[in-house]
């Protein structure tokens, strides 16, 4: 049923168009011998032409050359295989062609080609300076009535925009040689009088989608690599909140001094390369956004300051003791008196027995006897 909606609305529109094309194609002049120009037309005589027969449809003298005219951009294009239609508002009126696909532009001319002119046309060097290559065909025969259309490749590795209404080509026109009754005139209607008398849903890049293809792959060993730093950086977070620990275990419980202090190189040392590789870890885990990973930093950081924690717990009793010893000694010391030694020299000479009392002790020990 859709089908045959779209079927017939195409028909109405190319019977629209046909009529459209035919009042251009009646105003042709049927003899050329009132233009008397030769060679490549100049400025003056595409004017001439345009008011006579309407060579071009609209008519701009702002894209007026000396010897050409600049074509614009369209209402509707296709790009990878679809005709898509612009409007004359912001961000609806631009063709964005990314890289190296290729986009076919209608002009907003029409075009209403004399059985005595030729016209010779191409992408401008601009747009070509900017990666756009042009790969239509040059020349506009004799007796053609329609609009243009121009495939366009972008072979650039950025996308390129074009404006509704903006200059993307340029043409020109040559006088023929004298028209002749055996010449072959034109067909008219033409064969393709419609947009998708083209078939451009067939014009797809190669070149695009080889691209396409490798981005995808790209992607996907992009992705192996992320999973794969991504398991060395939790490989590597865990190993060192294993060393953290075991560490910290060991300065905890082995390793103490007879004066145990809040300070411990040890601890301290250990704790801060972690922190360190944890932190550098951390950074590039926050810009990956790997929430695995930022959950095992946490851990390790949570280790850390538990171990520091359970240190000065564990050694703050120990020193407040030492500090009561401390104060009971220097009390002893302060309550106990000074032994003083007497030198030799300084010592009294012993007592020396008188006559007197050798002969007293002799009596009387002959009175006990």
């Amino acid at each position: 049923m859709e089908s045959a909606q779209d079927s017939s609305g195409q028909v109405l529109r190319r019977d629209k168009e046909i009529a459209r094309l035919r009042l251009l194609w009646e105003r042709q002049p049927k003899s050329e011998q009132e233009f008397t120009f030769h060679g490549v037309l100049l400025s003056d005589a595409i004017e001439d032409c345009v008011h006579s027969f309407g060579l071009i449809t609209p008519f701009s003298t702002n894209n007026l050359k000396p010897a050409s005219y600049k074509l614009t951009v369209g209402d509707e294009y296709a790009l990878d295989g679809k005709i898509i239609s612009l409007v004359d508002e912001p961000v609806k009126n631009t063709i964005t062609i990314p890289p190296f696909a290729v986009c076919v532009v209608k002009t907003r001319e029409t075009i209403n080609m004399p059985r005595f002119l030729i016209a010779r046309w191409n992408i401008q060097v601009s747009k070509a300076y900017e990666g756009l290559v042009w790969v239509g065909g040059p020349q506009v025969d004799p007796g053609y009535v329609g609009y243009l259309y121009c495939p366009i490749y972008n072979l650039r590795d950025k996308p390129v925009e074009l404006a509704m209404g903006k200059p993307i080509a340029i043409i020109d026109f040559v006088r023929t040689s004298q028209t002749q009754s055996s010449s072959k005139p034109y067909k008219f209607p033409p064969d393709n009088v419609l947009f998708e008398d083209y078939k451009p849903d067939t014009l797809i890049s190669g070149i695009a989608e080889s691209s396409k293809q490798i981005r995808q792959d790209n992607e996907v060993v992009k992705n192996q690599l992320v999973q794969i730093t991504s398991r060395i950086d939790t490989f590597v977070l865990i190993t060192f909140t294993v060393i953290a620990v075991l560490f910290a275990a060991v300065t905890i419980f082995v390793a103490r001094t007879e004066q145990p202090s809040w300070w411990n190189p040890v601890l301290f040392l250990v704790s801060g390369t972690a922190l360190f590789m944890s932190g550098t870890n951390w950074v590039r885990t926050l810009r990956d956004e790997r929430w695995f990973g930022r959950i095992v930093q946490m851990i390790v950081v949570a280790l850390l300051v538990v171990a520091t924690v359970l240190q000065l717990w564990l050694s703050n009793p120990l020193q407040i003791q030492i500090d009561g010893l401390k104060k009971e000694i220097e009390q002893l010391r302060q309550q106990s008196k000074p032994v003083q030694l007497i030198s030799p020299a300084a010592a009294p000479p012993p007592e020396t027995p008188s006559p007197a009392s050798d002969t007293g002790k002799q009596t009387q020990q002959k009175k006990t006897q």
